[in-house]
């Protein structure tokens, strides 16, 4: 390959390496939230649980379509479409998942205060 052409083609690759390291943090957080699910014993457990494996089939979604190849112009632009429309799946996924956590953190910090003020008056 042409220096140009090699440049072209290194860049391009390069180009989908944001959308797949977004999909492995996501995976990862996934994994978090299945942990913080594991300490969750009310009504929110199902749904916590029920997100996080949505948020690991999304994830590896994108990762799997940033992977693929694509050769030439269309398919290169359907390529970038697919992760963008996949990445913007996600983050919707993700507001929804931030009110629930901040729920359940702060249902939990209540606890955790009731329980100490309960020590503390013994």
């Amino acid at each position: 390959l042409p220096f140009s052409l090699t440049y072209v083609v290194v860049h391009f690759v390069h180009a989908f390496s944001p959308f797949q390291i977004f999909a492995t943090e996501g995976t990862k957080l996934a994994s978090a939230l299945h942990a913080l699910s594991d300490q969750v014993h009310d009504d929110d457990k199902p749904l916590l649980v029920l997100e996080a494996e949505k948020l690991i089939s999304m994830c590896k979604e994108l990762h799997i379509t940033a992977k693929a190849s694509a050769q030439g112009k269309s398919a290169t632009f359907t390529k970038v479409d697919a992760c963008i429309l996949k990445t913007r799946n996600v983050m919707t996924l993700l507001c929804q998942l931030l009110p629930l956590c901040s729920k359940i953190l702060r249902k939990s910090l209540e606890n955790h205060v009731t329980n100490m003020t309960f020590l503390e008056s013994k």
